[in-house]
């Protein structure tokens, strides 16, 4: 994300009003990751609702005799009407701070990294809300595994095998690194890890050929399997304003970052949800 650097004494041309792409401003977003969602239309505006659309039953192909007439198979087409969440941050700054590079540098990595952290946490862990969208765990209808106290990676296993039998593919394992890293001290009878260290050590963790991802926003002690084909997530650029006018008095500037975020599930019972204890 960049920042204008200017004299304060200039006009508002100083200071324009930019849009940038939500993979500029928060590119590590789980709502990014193609593991684990599927990209739906940009959002445009300030709509409150989003429809998204989505095939709800693939046509069937069928063994045809040479010369014969093909039967029609249509895809049957549908939509998923979502609600959107409006992400937003002001930020105070002196006109000096925001004349500096370096300071104006720190605060725009900051504004991204609150951006990312709130857009994770709307996705995995929303509340059911009037008005803004469920996040995955708390969806109604997703598979829940009790996954107990830490002694192996059966729960895990069992949510692969859930979304699956619904006819699910499961495309990625998401947690947290307190998660991850209660799942690595898991020892087998004999002394070793239950997860190996090139799997531990790895760039990208693997678990039975499911991506690991790690994010803070995932609630401890709490996996989420999730499908990609069955999360349709939607989302707007990210508007950056900056006011020369709102804090005239104090020698300053506001600097407003707004983005909107909608994303719905398809079918919940192809993703599912896996909560251990560490209670003794």
């Amino acid at each position: 994300m960049s920042v204008n650097i200017n004299a304060t004494n200039t006009n508002k041309a100083a200071y324009p009003d930019t849009i940038l792409s939500m993979a500029e401003t928060a590119p590590d977003a789980l709502v990014l990751n193609s593991d684990v969602v599927t990209a739906g239309p940009t959002i445009s505006g300030d709509a409150p609702s989003a429809r998204l659309a989505f095939i709800s039953e693939d046509p069937t192909a069928e063994v045809v005799k040479e010369g014969a007439l093909i039967g029609e198979g249509d895809p049957a087409l549908d939509e998923l009407v979502v609600r959107t969440s409006k992400v937003a941050i002001l930020s105070n700054m002196s006109n000096e701070s925001y004349a500096s590079a370096v300071a104006g540098n720190l605060v725009a990595t900051s504004a991204r990294r609150a951006v990312t952290k709130k857009l994770d946490s709307i996705l995995v862990a929303n509340t059911a809300t009037e008005g803004q969208p469920t996040g995955l765990l708390n969806t109604v209808g997703i598979n829940t595994i009790d996954g107990g106290k830490y002694t192996d990676l059966n729960p895990i296993l069992k949510a692969i095998g859930a979304c699956a039998g619904n006819g699910g593919t499961p495309t990625a394992i998401v947690m947290n690194y307190a998660t991850w890293v209660n799942l690595l001290t898991i020892t087998a009878k004999d002394g070793r890890s239950v997860v190996s260290p090139d799997v531990a050590n790895a760039a990208q963790p693997i678990l039975f050929g499911l991506p690991v991802i790690l994010s803070t926003a995932m609630p401890a002690d709490t996996v989420l399997v999730s499908d990609a084909a069955e999360v349709i997530a939607s989302y707007s650029g990210v508007t950056t304003s900056v006011s020369t006018d709102a804090l005239f008095a104090y020698d300053s500037v506001q600097l407003r970052l707004t983005a909107r975020l909608g994303f719905g599930v398809i079918r919940p019972n192809r993703l599912a949800k896996v909560t251990f204890t560490t209670a003794a």
